[in-house]
Formats: C-alpha cells, sequence, structure tokens
C-alpha cells in the first residue's frame, strides 16, 4: 500500500513562492553590497553597470572587491560568498528548471525539476560524424527537500543582514566617508 501525505500542490507552491523570493532578495543584497563596495560615494553608478551582470558574475565581484577593504571584512564576506556559492546551482535550477507538479508525484509528497540546461556533442569515430543534444538532469524533490533549501536560503540571508545595511557594509562606508571628510579638511 502506497504511503499517502498531507503534502499539497499548494504546499509545494508557497514553498516554491517564497524561495523564489528569498533568492530575489539575495540577489538584492549581492547587487547593494557591490554598488557599495566598487564606488560608496555613488553607488547608483555601479548599479546602472551591475543592470545586465549575472548572479554568478556578482557573487565573483563582490569577493574580490571585499579583499581590497582589508581582512577582517574580507572574511566576513568570504563567508557570505561560501553560502552563496552552494547556493548558484540550486538557485540556476529553481529559477530555471522546468518543473513537474503532478498529482501522482504530489500524492507521495514530492515534485520532479529538470535542469533546462541542453548540451550539444558532436564527435567522429569509424568514419561517422556523431550528434546529440542532452537534455539537463531531472531531480526529484520532497517538500522537505524544498524545505532544506529554503533554510540555506535564510542563513544566507541572515549573513547578509550582518554586513548590510547595519551591518558591516555599512560601518564600512561610515569609515569610508569619515576618512574622506577627515582627508578634506586636513
Amino acid at each position: 500500500m502506497k504511503r499517502t501525505t498531507s503534502v499539497t500542490r499548494g504546499d509545494v507552491f508557497q514553498t516554491m513562492g517564497r524561495i523564489a523570493v528569498q533568492f530575489a532578495m539575495l540577489e538584492t543584497q549581492v547587487a547593494e553590497g557591490l554598488c557599495l563596495l566598487a564606488n560608496d560615494e555613488n553607488p547608483v553608478l555601479v548599479a546602472c553597470l551591475l543592470e545586465t551582470s549575472n548572479f554568478a558574475r556578482n557573487v565573483d565581484l563582490l569577493n574580490k572587491l571585499a579583499k581590497s577593504k582589508g581582512d577582517r571584512f574580507s572574511i566576513r564576506v568570504e563567508r557570505f560568498v561560501k553560502s552563496l556559492t552552494r547556493l548558484r546551482k540550486r538557485r540556476n535550477l529553481f529559477v530555471h528548471g522546468r518543473w513537474d507538479l503532478s498529482p501522482e508525484l504530489l500524492r507521495e509528497g514530492k515534485v520532479a525539476v529538470t535542469d533546462s540546461f541542453i548540451s550539444y556533442d558532436s564527435s567522429e569515430g569509424g568514419g561517422k560524424k556523431r550528434e546529440s543534444w542532452t537534455k539537463g538532469k531531472k531531480q526529484i524533490l520532497t517538500h522537505e527537500d524544498l524545505r532544506l533549501v529554503e533554510a540555506d536560503i535564510l542563513r544566507a540571508l541572515k549573513l547578509s543582514r550582518e554586513l548590510l545595511p547595519q551591518g558591516f557594509f555599512f560601518e564600512s562606508k561610515v569609515s569610508w566617508v569619515a576618512r574622506r571628510e577627515r582627508a578634506k579638511n586636513g
């Protein structure tokens, strides 16, 4: 006899919706951090330059820029970046994946998602040319798996709040502004 679960399509949609919003919040935090780190006097300028940059590139830039701001700050940002790096593939899967929320899977408390990445391979052997297209990997996730992803995102958001805006990014900005003002006033 198959085990049924109390997980409904609505439960899955709610969890997936929260995950989508939390990923968006995380991306915003990364972009804001970059704007302040790159140009504390005119962060809007950097925001314009980052407008078309993707999440992975922004995370890499954040890590590089943080290293220029000193060891203490760099270590804190590095911890944040590690949490983001672990989430990158999950983020791409959630944002770009093809979801299967069929009643059959939901009855078992599961959903499926297929990576939307399609690869092309061409090779020659034995005088014949072989071409193949491969679809991304399919993953079966339980509602609990989704909740664990959500927990990982929430941990990363907590780290970002330690850095932004009342956290270290803000403290750094205040100290940079204070140093700049002292230098101007001689």
